[in-house]
């Protein structure tokens, strides 16, 4: 699997680096970027099919998530713990962020997130799904001659009333008349 390694933490992909390097191609780019530089950067390479998966350690996680996750096609999880990379890899999400932490729990993380990732689970999900979507889609029911003619009936109706409600109304004669004009009393 392509990861791409992104960081606006200061030696913050080396660590990372090391750890996927033996399994997985990796590229990786450290920059002092703000999280909306690091999320435009991971969509982009996201979008163009270029990797499968983003891992970004930032200094502020939340913030990057956030940001990743109003980007399309990037499903973006703060992992800090194996439990969070758990949900991340069962929610199918394709891009996970880390803060620095200690060598031994960011190679648990990072191997419980990215290895089996349910990207390609959600994939195959969707693929299978598709067929049966196209089957409900293109089974229409045919009306009846009956339920076509009452809708003829009932939308000539409306188009009648509609007419009658834009014609000028003529004024009323007489005191009672005039006053529920005046009102608009029907």
């Amino acid at each position: 699997m392509k990861v791409l390694v992104l960081s606006n933490v200061p030696g913050g992909v080396d660590d990372v680096v090391s750890l996927l390097e033996g399994q997985h191609s990796v590229t990786a780019k450290e920059a002092a970027a703000a999280p909306q530089e690091l999320a435009e950067t991971a969509a982009a390479q996201l979008a163009s099919g270029a990797y499968a998966m983003v891992v970004v350690v930032a200094k502020d996680p939340v913030a990057v998530s956030i940001v990743l996750n109003k980007k399309d096609g990037v499903i973006a999880a703060v992992c800090n713990s194996a439990e969070e990379a758990q949900l991340a890899r069962r929610n199918g999400a394709n891009a996970v962020v880390v803060k620095e932490m200690e060598r031994s729990q960011l190679d648990e993380v990072l191997s419980l997130a990215i290895s089996g990732s349910g990207v390609f689970k959600r994939i195959g999900d969707i693929a299978r799904q598709q067929p049966k979507a196209q089957e409900r889609l293109s089974i229409r029911p045919v009306p009846d001659q009956k339920a076509q003619k009452a809708f003829a009936q009932d939308r000539a109706k409306r188009q009648e009333r509609e007419q009658e409600a834009q014609m000028p109304q003529k004024p009323r004669s007489g005191v009672v008349g005039k006053l529920k004009d005046y009102l608009g009393i029907v």
